[in-house]
């Protein structure tokens, strides 16, 4: 069989035996489906890259198309443990998101391009005496290897949290080390959700305790006083975004752990827009980042509240990387009109070796 590895050729054997049944069984819409996905190559098929098409046709021409495609991914992940594309699948339910193995076109030159954008910044901050704190955020496979099935990460993801970092400090950025504190944690399974790619409140706690931890480094910062307090409400359940990937298999909602963080004394602002736009002040720390911020349900803007003791504007988006939200706040007003004495730029590391306008999958 070549030069072809065990784990590259079980999809293929799977989706012959797969292929087998499926004249016997569905024989009056294999014509179709066949059709729909296109003459394949032998060393597709062995590796399992031409079956995603196939399935795809084959379910599109079944009457019963959702349920097929869903039987095909509960199958394919009960017996070789694996998902449909976009997913890594680890140990007793872990999952991954596919964005952490990967090495995109150009990643050597985005990474450089991308550490500049940054560094550019925060210079430009500081000549208008902002202070900046990256909070670099880990990937979940970094933080949680423990969990991999035997993958790992690829070359140029496999020393990137710690090179960034160093790079981004050579050229003085202040970046929060956030993996360290997440290592230095007992319970560190409760950093990041089990079905979903992002981390949980008290992974996003021990995030703002970082970051609090390296703005107090700064000399007279002088942020306006305030204090906040976090306390647990009712606890939920979360159907993980990396879930959609297993259609079939019966992920059920993880259950999740919930804080709400309030303001005990009266402070200056509300951290919402409405106080650039109102009488009260703007808050003069302000938040940007990407959804692991913007998303209510991490509280990350509550715990840096509580831990910097200060309010916080959250200008975090969902949906968008790190770098354009940047650039999106930096063409507001929000910054012109009311520049905050520290921002804090939250970045997942996962961002830095793609391409600057990427958005996540």
């Amino acid at each position: 069989m070549g030069d072809y590895s065990k784990s590259e050729l079980l999809p293929g054997i799977f989706f012959a035996a797969f292929l087998a049944g499926a004249c016997g069984m569905g024989g009056y819409y294999l014509p179709g489906a066949m059709h729909g996905a296109g003459s394949p190559l032998s060393g597709d098929i062995l590796r399992g890259k031409w079956a995603p098409k196939f399935e795809k046709a084959f379910g599109d021409a079944l009457p019963v198309g959702t349920q097929s495609r869903d039987g095909w991914g509960l199958a394919e992940y009960e017996a070789f443990g694996q998902g449909r594309k976009g997913v890594v699948v680890g140990r007793e339910g872990w999952l991954y998101t596919a964005e952490e193995f990967s090495c995109p076109v150009d990643a050597e030159d985005n990474l450089k391009q991308n550490l500049s954008y940054i560094a550019d910044k925060v210079k430009g901050f500081t000549a208008k005496n902002i202070r900046t704190i990256v909070a670099l955020i880990p990937a979940k496979a970094r933080a949680l290897p423990e969990h991999l099935n035997g993958a790992a990460l690829p070359g140029c993801r496999r020393d990137l949290y710690q090179n960034a970092r160093n790079t981004l400090l050579q050229q003085g950025v202040p970046v929060a080390d956030v993996l360290g504190a997440m290592q230095s944690q007992i319970a560190r399974d409760d950093l990041y959700l089990k079905t979903d790619t992002h981390w949980t409140q008290e992974g996003a706690r021990v995030a703002a305790k970082q970051v609090a931890a390296a703005a107090h480094t700064f000399n007279n910062l002088d942020l306006p006083p305030g204090t906040f307090e976090s306390e647990p409400t009712a606890a939920g359940k979360r159907d993980g975004d990396l879930a959609r990937y297993l259609p079939g298999a019966g992920v059920a909602p993880e259950p999740f752990k919930a804080w709400k963080t309030s303001a005990t004394v009266s402070v200056a602002g509300t951290g919402s827009m409405q106080d650039l736009l109102g009488d009260a002040p703007a808050p003069a720390v302000t938040l940007v980042g990407t959804s692991y911020s913007a998303n209510p349900s991490w509280n990350f803007d509550g715990f840096l509240k509580e831990a910097l003791k200060s309010d916080v504007l959250n200008m975090a988006e969902e949906g968008q990387g790190p770098l354009v939200v940047m650039d999106k706040y930096l063409a507001g007003n929000g910054i012109k009109d009311s520049p905050p004495k520290l921002l804090v730029w939250e970045i997942p590391e996962r961002y830095l070796v793609m391409p600057h306008g990427v958005a996540p999958q």
